[in-house]
């Protein structure tokens, strides 16, 4: 009795093996493929390219998300540091200068948010549909013994049909209006001064 329950756990512990797995070579597979149809090329093919796609153009969205993020984040930061040194009328002048000149800070988040931002939606929708590309028209022989996986053209070849970049500055009434806070703020320290020293002068003593 003792002898078979010692049998027991090892005939358990067989049956609970992995069947040992047969493994193949690289020419192996380079065999089962040179057997594949048209259609199992295709299917293949489209089906290793879909999975790229797919991957990059989640890389790409997510990549513009964690930007774009970012982007808020700082424009927060920068809108509340305006705000606090607005306190000093020097501040107030030079932010109501670089703006009207499209050289301050409001230009660099205009050529991040406008400019940029929406060429970078362009050019993320054109790499899409460069990869997006019919079985069809992809290279042949990218593995040469069995015409699997094709290829598509590389995207540099044919990026000259993007537009170029050139980025416009910003419309005047828009500095403007971005300069109005700091331009009313001026004027607020100008009446501000000028009653304090129109005070100063009435309660100051005038000698003959």
């Amino acid at each position: 009795e003792d002898a078979g329950a010692a049998a027991t756990p090892q005939a358990a512990a067989q049956a609970q093996a992995p069947e040992a797995k047969e493994v193949y070579q690289f020419q192996d597979l380079i065999g089962i493929m040179a057997r594949f149809t048209e259609k199992d090329k295709k299917d293949f093919t489209e089906t290793f390219w879909d999975g790229f796609v797919i991957t990059t153009q989640q890389n790409m969205r997510e990549a513009n998300r964690v930007w774009e993020d970012r982007d808020n984040k700082v424009n927060r930061q920068m809108g509340l540091t305006k705000w606090i040194s607005r306190i000093s009328p020097v501040s107030a002048y030079i932010y109501a200068a670089t703006d009207l000149a499209d050289t301050g800070v409001e230009h660099d988040i205009y050529l991040r948010e406008k400019v940029l931002k929406e060429y970078q939606s362009q050019f993320s929708q054109y790499l899409e549909s460069q990869l997006g590309m019919p079985y069809e028209e992809m290279k042949r022989n990218l593995i040469p013994q069995t015409d699997v996986i094709r290829q598509p053209d590389l995207i540099e070849n044919t990026i000259s049909e993007l537009e170029p970049f050139e980025p416009q500055p910003m419309p005047i009434p828009e500095r403007i209006k971005k300069a109005a806070i700091d331009i009313g703020a001026l004027f607020i320290f100008a009446v501000f001064f000028f009653m304090l020293a129109y005070m100063s002068f009435l309660r100051s003593q005038i000698i003959d």
